[in-house]
């Protein structure tokens, strides 16, 4: 202990428990990073312009997508507090009251921006068609972000138990087993373009979030 702190060595145990944890998550952030990169070229085979709208709507959505990251953050910090405290009941409960307030605020920020859609776009995209190709996506974006919000909530959650490992098993399954192919297939295949990838990827977000929420609901992360 040195001025009112305690030093702890790094030992060889508590290294094995940070890599333990820790590989999965930077693991699961590569492999999203690989994804987007996929994504954006299934973008490129539809078209350019299909491309550049993808681009803009992704970065105008995280306008509220981050909010919502932050409030995972919050039901994170408080899982693994809860956890410490050795009180599952109330760490299995966090998520629910965090999903409870930051979902309804995802949703009404996006309802309240919806009618602005076209505004938005205008600040990015001056072409009228390619403005247009624009409205479809980030107006369904605007409308169920809310959902996708919640879902990362419950992830943030599972991280937060230390179950970061069946974070990016799940993750990785649903990206490239079933995201990344159905978008090929839905744009380029059966030519679905733009539209088509988007409704398939918000659908695939839906089930997603259900799928987190029912493994947060085994509660198999209190035994980690």
């Amino acid at each position: 202990r040195e001025r009112g702190v305690f030093r702890i060595k790094p030992t060889s145990s508590i290294i094995r428990s940070i890599f333990k944890i820790g590989w999965p998550a930077s693991v699961d952030q590569l492999s999203f990073a690989a994804f987007l990169l996929s994504l954006f070229w299934i973008f490129g085979q539809v078209g350019t312009e299909a491309a550049a709208v993808a681009h803009v709507v992704i970065t105008c959505t995280l306008l509220l997508w981050l909010p919502g990251i932050g409030f995972g953050m919050a039901s994170l910090t408080l899982v693994g507090e809860s956890l410490g405290e050795k009180k599952i009941k109330k760490a299995k409960q966090w998520p629910w009251d965090v999903a409870s307030i930051s979902g309804p605020i995802i949703l009404v920020a996006g309802l309240l921006l919806y009618p602005f859609s076209n505004w938005i776009l205008s600040c990015f995209i001056h072409d009228p068609s390619t403005l247009t190709l624009g409205l479809f996506p980030l107006r369904l974006d605007l409308l169920t972000l809310w959902t996708a919000c919640i879902g990362g909530v419950f992830v943030e959650s599972l991280i937060g138990a230390g179950a970061t490992r069946t974070v990016m098993l799940m993750k990785m399954l649903i990206r490239w087993i079933i995201l990344i192919p159905g978008a090929y297939l839905i744009g380029i295949h059966l030519n679905y373009g733009l539209n088509g990838i988007w409704i398939y990827w918000v659908a695939i977000n839906g089930i997603e979030t259900l799928a987190f929420i029912t493994t947060w609901q085994t509660e198999r992360w209190a035994k980690i």
